[in-house]
């Protein structure tokens, strides 16, 4: 039978790791955020305009596959 002060060290180890993974989540939606970015705007500067609909897909588009790559 653990310990209470095993079952703590395996509660704190558990939640770094948690945070560990949730930062490194938030780093990788941010760098897709930003490639996206880049893509629009070397899309503007070639054709010279951006279509409602490549706006929607970036504002849209990404949390509706994030959501469902969570739930899986």
């Amino acid at each position: 039978m653990p310990t209470d002060r095993e079952i703590i060290d395996a509660i704190r180890l558990n939640y770094s790791q948690v945070n560990q993974t949730v930062d490194k989540l938030f780093e990788y939606v941010h760098r897709k955020a930003q490639l996206e970015l880049c893509k629009l705007q070397v899309e503007v500067k070639l054709h010279g305009e951006i279509i409602e609909e490549q706006i929607k897909k970036i504002q849209y588009g990404h949390s509706s596959n994030q959501h469902r790559n969570i739930s899986n």
